[in-house]
């Protein structure tokens, strides 16, 4: 199985390529991503949550907040 750091980078990759974005702070956010979550389970669920609040939010380059990865990370997994 593949560090969940990789795993979030791949869905940042992916989300990058399916709206055609670049995510500045790509690697901070799969950091923050990979350090939250317990399992693929998770990370699954809150890349989920991400990829709903880039497509409402979605700009040709887009810096992703720190407390947006928090919030949707309490919001999907059910706990701070």
């Amino acid at each position: 199985m593949k560090p969940l750091l990789e795993v979030a980078k791949a869905h940042l990759d992916v989300i990058e390529r399916a709206y055609d974005i670049r995510i500045i702070n790509k690697n901070e956010v799969a950091g923050w991503i990979a350090e939250k979550v317990e399992d693929n389970r998770e990370l699954l669920a809150l890349s989920t949550a991400l990829n709903s609040w880039i497509f409402l939010n979605t700009a040709p380059e887009i810096k992703i907040p720190r407390k947006v990865i928090l919030d949707l990370y309490q919001k999907t997994c059910g706990y701070a």
